[in-house]
């Protein structure tokens, strides 16, 4: 917005890079988003994986990070939580 404006700025694309980092090779894990804040839920991730509007799996074979890319407009939310598949 500019300053003094109370006009909200038309959305725009945004482009997100995703970064999951301390990963260990041969773990599965599970990269969840979540588009309201309040679905993220506060433990039992897996257990709660309906709520996420969409997951992904990770398994690496080598190295402790993965990444990817998401493309959103700005008026969109995007939050993302990476868990182990069998832990949280």
């Amino acid at each position: 917005m500019r300053n003094g404006s109370t006009v909200r700025p038309r959305a725009m694309p945004l482009t997100l890079t995703i970064v999951v980092s301390n990963l260990k090779p041969g773990v599965a894990y599970r990269l969840y988003r979540y588009d309201r804040l309040a679905r993220i839920p506060n433990r039992r991730f897996n257990a709660m994986a309906a709520n996420a509007s969409e997951s992904w799996a990770i398994d690496i074979s080598s190295g402790s990070s993965y990444t990817r890319t998401e493309a959103i407009m700005s008026d969109e939310v995007a939050a993302y939580r990476a868990v182990p598949v069998s832990g949280a």
